[in-house]
């Protein structure tokens, strides 16, 4: 299966050596690419992609197909956080940060267990409801 990506509003700068750009896969919340451009050093002129399953790095694309074929671990405050969030968009931002700290919610956020929008608002997906329902992991 080959993923389409969109821009997801991430930017990173890399001062002289290169600038980037932050793209989630369409479909598959727990994919995401940084594409940077180099304008500097041994690498001028080229592009490079580095692909994330679950917000953490791994070797490439093939990598990171086989990387989705296992579902997500949650940490107990991940777990914590995600019984507070809601079906329905609501802004819990403060009461997940008073109980876990932010963390928690971003990560949940890589691991597709979260989804933001309305601005300020998140939800819980399908892949975090069936987590809550199938128990700790």
């Amino acid at each position: 299966m080959t993923h389409q990506f969109k821009e997801n509003g991430n930017h990173y700068n890399g001062g002289r050596v290169f600038f980037g750009y932050g793209y989630s896969a369409i479909g598959e919340p727990r994919l995401s690419m940084v594409r940077k451009w180099f304008r500097g050093g041994e690498m001028q002129g080229k592009t490079e992609d580095s692909f994330y399953v679950d917000g953490s790095l791994v070797a490439n694309y093939a990598a990171a197909t086989e990387a989705l074929k296992t579902p997500p671990i949650f940490t107990p405050e991940e777990t914590k956080a995600l019984k507070m969030v809601g079906d329905e968009p609501a802004d819990v931002r403060r009461a997940v940060k008073d109980a876990v700290g932010w963390e928690p919610l971003h990560y949940l956020v890589e691991k597709g267990a979260v989804a933001w929008g309305p601005p300020g608002q998140c939800r819980r997906t399908d892949l975090g409801r069936a987590a809550l329902a199938k128990g700790p992991t």
